[in-house]
């Protein structure tokens, strides 16, 4: 697998930026969360787990690495559209659970 050590610490955040972004997708998922889904031009749906993993993810990892530019699939324009207000409504109601989520990586490891 070669030598990874210089990477321990990036493949240590990244696991925990996952690990948030499920814990986040099974707090939409228990919590029924809908809003409705986005339909993106010759791609799949985009759902309010999806916005909020790609953001408790990207949250995380500026956090951890506050030098490194991040790329990432879905592109907020979308949740500015006034046809997307639902699902932009549900998506910032999730925005106390990713700043929980974001909060429990200090109590843990700080």
């Amino acid at each position: 697998m070669g030598n990874l050590g210089s990477y321990e610490t990036e493949r240590r955040e990244a696991v925990e930026a996952v690990l948030k972004a499920c814990r986040l997708c099974e707090s939409v998922r228990m919590a029924r969360v809908s809003g409705g889904v986005i339909a993106k031009e010759g791609s799949s749906p985009v759902t309010v787990a999806d916005f909020g993993a790609q953001a408790a993810i990207s949250a995380h990892l500026a956090d951890c690495f506050p030098n490194d530019l991040l790329v990432s699939e879905e592109d907020s324009h979308l949740l500015r559209q006034p046809r997307n207000a639902p699902i932009k409504e549900a998506v910032l109601g999730c925005g106390a659970t990713c700043v929980a989520i974001s909060l429990s990586r200090h109590r843990f490891q700080r």
